[in-house]
Order: structure tokens, then C-alpha cells, then sequence
């Protein structure tokens, strides 16, 4: 037998005695090491194009048939023909509705088709996921909604499984490619859950009669997003039994692998036991730590490693930094700053972008400028942490002649301007730098739609995500849809929430919390809670969120029987309720006028430790002002525990007006005159008060003092709503 390879290595032997790592071959043809890699080479890609255009006759791709036990010989594709199908299929993936960016699953053993696939979507910039069966049962499920995958080449025996009912995220493919043929039965599966299938042979067919050109990737382009089982049993085990002969890296991977999973309590259990630690064991721990927002631990490690002796190095002082800046602890970044000086470490890089973040989160502009010009080496991130530093300082003009400055961009620079202009209310010239972006991506188009929702400009941020759709160059991420769902909401935009609800479940997002509880939402204050609760019901898996949206949305239409009985349904459930839960749950018994439940529920919320705020006594006022129990409403507000807002002495107010009850009417409206003195609601229900006594006199009084104040009467409203 012909060999290609020598035996460079021996390999490892592991526990067991057999071997565990290598042994490693190389190449026979190269005699004084391997060539060097051809410049123009940068991605997968240019390695297969350009191996296509040296040995296009050459064997590239070889496999076995196996009959009756028995392998047959091996059958070969030349580059050539490899390269062939692999046009045809990125071409039918465009066809079918791919775009660069889109990712694509391949679900099965390594065989020709796999790797086909997978060069096909590097000629197109799409991302390959590759989905192994052996990532145990529901990963499939799980990475196929994760990972947002619309297409996926699958072996024939695991089409099955993939269309199988308990496989929820297949409703949110475009379409499977079998890697041989598909049965009507499982095509016709497919088409129930809007799922288009092909044989391999139909898809090749679409692509050579479609055919698109290729888009290869750049370098910085994502390739490949990989999954592992996120299993650490076995290795725990395997790693207790050799703990004595085991060396410090072996004993940090294992910290890495609970620290990645979140597991901090068993990572500190293998951190206590290391016999020696080393810089990486410690910085494993600070940054899952950080990971977890867990600030005065991270502070407390820090201190216990310099009490060990060991000097922290340039991955140590970022992270403890950005672990405690934006927190309780914050005030400590000085305290680590010199910490960092005395050890005589370089500012430049994640070292320098900490602090920079750390003394911004202390809003002191001095420190930011001077560790900023401490840094020798300059870079594009240290440009932008600077920038986002003054932006949220309101250095609006320091941070525009920062970005002016900078030698170099990068979108995350454009990004920073974007967000520190609409943070600081500066729309227009947020918009017209996102008009000069030359390269807008999924990012850039969901911050400007979401400022304008933040100015509460909704008519411009739905027609901007018209516009996005229009362009065909970003698909509207998860972060997207809720965005624009919050303008529908606002704007009572019913027919573009019910276009934008559309989209989603085409998308297959349908079953995405985020995005059902925001469509709750929007149908509820569309006017639409039928379909608001018919959201709700679909929905496979429901959270607090949720709950509180349906609930308030009942409250809202005054279905206070209904979003009492949900309330029930979600404590039996197993759902924590939570004040938001409570506010809606009063406001919908003050709506629906009752009272006794309503008291019930106030009464509840201290039993299950949560505190009333003022949110819930305005809602109790309200209720019991609408139910005519003003005296009760009266005896309630004094016995609060602090002063009453404008809310809760516009509720009351409101009451008075509806029951023409004067006396208690300006004790309310004396009260929303010492908070805001101008407000013409208090001066609008006394003078339909005092008019519906026949006392006019009062009435023309009122009326000048409201001329005299420049208080305007406003349009009906309620003070819960209002101000909630």
C-alpha cells in the first residue's frame, strides 16, 4: 500500500493505557518543513478555489459503499467536480432564499454531501452549523432555535427526528435538503410546518438552472458556529481519579468548563482544592465571577491573590475592573488603578479600555482624559471606549471631535456616535450620521429604529424598518422585531404589528418568549386582546413576562374577572408574581370595579414579601375613588408610608370629579398644585365640579388662575394609564 504520510510523533497514552492524543503524521512531500501558506490565501474558501484551479483533475472527495457488510471500493470527485456541485448548491440556497449571513445546518455523518454543503455556504457567506447527533437528545431542537438556522442539509435517516413533533424549532426552517432522496411522506410532513424539502438531486437541479454568482467571505466573516454538548459529568469523573498526576493546565480547563456553564459554586470547589494555582487560574475565576455580577467576590478574590503573592497580570486588572465598575463597588477602580501602576503594568489594550469604562462609571472626566492619554498604543478600541466615555458623560462636542480624531474606524466606532446621540437626545444628528454609514448591519438599522422609539417618533421608526426590509441586506434580528413591536404597541399600528407578526412566524420566532410577550403586548394596546390572548395560548413556554403582559392587557380592556383567573393559572403554574404583576392586577380590578378582590390582592402582595409602592397605591386609590369609597381613599393615602405623588393625588382627584365630592377634590388638587403648580387637570375637575354645584363665581376664578399659570385644559385620560 501506497503511503502519503510518516509518523512525525508518537502519541499519548492516557489513563486506560491506551492512547489518547496523536500519534501525528505530515505530508511526505515537503522535506524541510511545509511551505509557506500563499499569501492571497485568507479563508477556507481561497484554499479550495485555489486548490481547484491547481489540480482540477485531482482526487478530492472519496467514499465506500457498503453492501451486505461488505465495503466496496472507494469512488472518487475530482476538485473539478467537487467545485461544480458545490456552485449549483450555494446557488440553489440563494434561490431558495439564503442571503449572506443566514445560517445553515448540516445534520449527519461526514460524507460527500457534508462537505460539499460546507464549502457552498463559504462561497456564499453563509454560516455553516454543523449538528452531530451525538450532542444528545433535544441539542438538535435547541441549536436549531439558538442559533437561528434557516436551511439544513440532513442525512436521510435523520429526517425523521428533525420533523419529529417534539422538534419545536423545526417550524422555523425554510427548507431541509435530504442527502440522498426524501419520501412523500416526510415531504409531505415538511409542507404541514410550512417546511419546503428536496432531494439532493432537485437541489442541484434548482442551482444549475438558478444560477447566482458566488459572494466569498472576507476574514473577519464568521465561518463556523460550533456546539458541544456543554456535558461535564464524564470529565469531572476522569479528572478525580487522576487529580494527583494532573498538571495546572489540566486543572484550569476544568475551572473554564464549569465557569462557562455558570456553575461558579462547583468552579470554586475545584478553584479550593488546586495544590497550586497559577495568574490563569485565578483570572478563570474573576471572569466568571464577572460573568455572574457578582462584584464584592470578585473585589475579595482579587485581594486574597495579592495576599498570596502572586502579581496580577494584563487579563487580571480588565477583569476585576469591568466586574466591579457600573456596580456598588465601583468607587474601588482608583484603589486598582494603582495597583496596576505599582506593578508597572502597560495601559494599552483591555487595560487601558477598563479603566477607561471605570472612571466613566464614576463620571470623572479628568481621570478618563488623563488614563486615556497615558496610553501608548492607541487603538481603535481605545478610541471608542473614549468616545462612549463622553457620550455618556453628555460630552456630546468632545465626543464628536474625538471621533473626528481617531485614525481609524470601525462600525463600532459609527455605533458609539449612533448610540451616544440618541442617549443624548440628539436624533437628527444621529440620523444623519447613520445616513453617511456606508456599511449599516442588523445592529445599526435596530439602534436607529429604537431611537426614534425612544423620542416616541413611531410614524419614522416604522417606516425605517420598512425601509430595512426593503433593502434585503439585513434580516431584522429577534432585538429587531421587539423594537418595532414597541412602536406598533405605542402607536396603536395594528395592521403593520399584525405585517410585522407575519414576518416572525416566517422567520419560525414564533415561539420566542421575548417576542410573543411582545406581541401581547402590541395586540392589547392595538385593541385586539382576542388576539393577544390567542398569542398567549401558543405560546409553548411562557415566563412572568409573559404573564404580566396578558394580564395587563385584560386590565387594560377591563376584563378584570379574566386576568384574575390567568393570575390563579400562573400561581398554579409555578410562577413567582412580582410587583409589575400586582400593579396590573389592581389596576385591573379598579377597571372592572372590584374592590373586594382588589383589597384581597393588596394584601396578598405583603404575604409574598413584596413591597407596595406607590404604583400599587395609586392603583388602590383608583379603585376604591372609582367604587365611590372616597373616605377609604383618603384614610389609605394618609396612612402611606411616604409622601404621595402626582399620580396618587390625580386618582384621587379624578374620583372626586366623578363624584362631585368638592372638599376632598382640593385637598387632592392643593396637592398636585405643591408638586407641579401648573398642572391643569387639578384646576379642569375643580371647575366641572364647581360648575356641576352651580357655583360659577368659583368656575371664573379658576378660569383666571389658569390663564395666569398658562395651564391649558387637556384632553380625558386616566392618571393610572398616564403615568404608568
Amino acid at each position: 500500500m501506497k503511503s502519503f504520510a510518516a509518523k512525525v510523533e508518537e502519541g499519548v497514552k492516557g489513563v486506560n493505557g491506551k492512547l489518547s492524543v496523536g500519534p501525528v503524521y505530515r505530508n511526505l512531500l515537503p522535506e524541510k518543513g511545509f511551505p509557506p501558506i500563499d499569501s492571497d490565501i485568507t479563508t477556507t474558501w481561497d484554499i479550495f478555489s485555489k486548490s481547484v484551479d491547481k489540480f482540477p483533475e485531482n482526487k478530492m472527495l472519496g467514499w465506500r459503499q457498503i453492501v451486505d457488510e461488505e465495503v466496496g471500493p472507494y469512488i472518487w470527485k475530482t476538485y473539478k467536480e467537487v467545485y461544480e456541485e458545490v456552485l449549483q448548491v450555494g446557488s440553489a440556497l440563494r434561490a431558495a432564499g439564503a442571503e449572506p449571513g443566514c445560517r445553515v445546518g448540516i445534520y449527519g455523518a461526514n460524507c460527500p454531501q457534508w462537505i460539499i454543503a460546507m464549502e457552498a455556504c463559504a462561497a456564499h457567506t453563509l454560516i455553516c452549523v454543523p449538528l452531530y447527533d451525538t450532542l444528545g437528545s433535544g441539542a438538535i431542537d435547541y441549536i436549531v432555535d439558538h442559533a437561528e438556522i434557516d436551511f439544513v442539509f440532513v442525512q436521510n435517516t435523520k429526517i425523521k427526528g428533525l420533523l419529529d413533533p417534539d422538534c419545536k424549532s423545526a417550524k422555523r426552517l425554510k427548507a431541509i435538503v435530504s442527502f440522498t432522496n426524501v419520501s412523500e411522506e416526510y415531504s409531505h410532513k415538511a409542507s404541514e410546518i410550512g417546511v419546503k424539502a428536496y432531494s439532493w438531486i432537485d437541489f442541484l437541479l434548482m442551482g444549475r438552472d438558478k444560477p447566482v454568482e458566488t459572494n466569498p467571505p472576507k476574514p473577519a466573516n464568521v465561518c463556523t458556529i460550533m456546539y458541544t454538548s456543554g456535558t461535564s459529568v464524564e470529565a469531572r469523573k476522569l479528572f478525580d481519579q487522576n487529580k494527583t498526576s494532573l498538571d495546572n493546565s489540566t486543572w484550569n480547563m476544568m475551572i473554564m468548563a464549569y465557569v462557562q456553564r455558570g456553575l461558579m459554586l462547583e468552579a470554586h470547589k475545584v478553584f479550593d482544592e488546586m495544590p497550586v494555582r497559577d495568574v490563569v487560574s485565578w483570572n478563570t475565576m474573576f471572569m466568571g465571577l464577572k460573568k455572574s455580577r457578582e462584584p464584592e467576590r470578585v473585589f475579595r478574590l482579587f485581594l486574597e491573590m495579592r495576599r498570596s503573592g502572586l502579581s496580577p497580570d494584563d487579563g487580571t486588572i480588565p477583569a476585576v475592573i469591568d466586574a466591579v465598575s457600573g456596580s456598588g463597588f465601583k468607587v474601588l477602580v482608583m484603589q486598582i488603578h494603582t495597583v496596576a501602576i505599582r506593578l508597572g503594568l502597560n495601559l494599552s489594550g483591555y487595560t487601558g479600555s477598563s479603566l477607561l469604562r471605570g472612571y466613566t462609571s464614576l463620571r470623572s472626566l479628568k481621570s478618563l482624559e488623563r488614563v486615556f492619554e497615558e496610553i501608548l498604543v492607541k487603538d481603535v478600541i481605545s478610541w471608542n471606549v473614549l468616545i462612549m466615555g463622553y457620550m455618556k458623560l453628555g460630552l456630546v462636542e468632545d465626543g464628536e471631535r474625538a471621533f473626528e480624531e481617531m485614525p481609524e474606524r470601525n462600525v463600532i466606532s459609527w455605533h458609539m456616535m449612533l448610540i451616544g446621540y440618541i442617549n443624548n437626545t440628539k436624533i437628527d444628528k444621529a440620523r444623519e450620521l447613520f445616513d453617511k454609514m456606508s456599511h449599516k448591519n442588523v445592529f445599526s438599522w435596530t439602534v436607529m429604529i429604537n431611537g426614534y422609539v425612544q423620542c416616541r417618533d413611531y410614524k419614522v421608526a416604522l417606516m425605517l424598518f420598512q425601509e430595512m426590509v426593503e433593502s434585503w441586506n439585513n434580516i431584522p434580528s429577534h432585538y429587531t422585531f421587539s423594537t418595532v413591536l414597541k412602536a406598533c404597541a405605542a402607536s396603536s399600528s395594528l395592521l403593520m404589528g399584525k405585517q410585522v407578526h407575519s414576518m416572525i412566524t416566517k422567520r419560525g420566532m414564533g415561539c420566542d418568549i421575548v417576542l410573543a410577550t411582545s406581541l401581547i403586548d402590541m395586540y392589547a394596546k392595538s385593541g385586539d386582546i382576542t388576539a393577544a390572548s390567542r398569542v398567549f395560548k401558543s405560546m409553548p413556554m411562557k415566563n412572568p413576562a409573559s404573564w404580566n403582559s396578558m394580564i395587563g392587557g385584560l386590565a387594560r380592556h377591563g376584563l378584570g374577572v379574566d386576568a384574575l383567573e390567568e393570575f390563579e393559572k400562573m400561581v398554579e403554574g409555578g410562577y413567582k408574581p412580582d410587583q409589575v404583576t400586582f400593579i396590573n392586577l389592581l389596576s385591573a380590578c379598579a377597571h372592572a370595579g372590584l374592590v373586594e378582590e382588589g383589597e384581597k390582592q393588596f394584601m396578598l402582595m405583603s404575604r409574598l414579601g413584596i413591597v407596595a409602592e406607590k404604583e400599587h397605591y395609586a392603583c388602590m386609590v383608583d379603585l376604591l375613588g372609582r367604587a365611590g369609597q372616597l373616605d377609604k381613599a383618603e384614610r389609605l393615602i394618609k396612612g402611606m408610608p411616604f409622601e404621595p405623588d402626582v399620580v396618587i393625588w390625580g386618582a384621587l382627584l379624578g374620583a372626586c370629579g366623578l363624584h362631585s365630592c368638592l372638599e376632598l377634590g382640593e385637598v387632592a388638587a392643593q396637592g398636585i398644585s405643591r408638586l407641579r403648580r401648573e398642572h391643569p387637570a387639578a384646576y379642569d375637575v375643580l371647575c366641572r365640579v364647581h360648575g356641576e354645584k352651580g357655583d360659577w363665581n368659583s368656575v371664573m376664578e379658576l378660569r383666571k388662575l389658569m390663564k395666569k399659570t398658562k395651564a391649558k385644559k387637556q384632553d380625558a385620560s386616566s392618571w393610572i394609564e398616564a403615568h404608568s
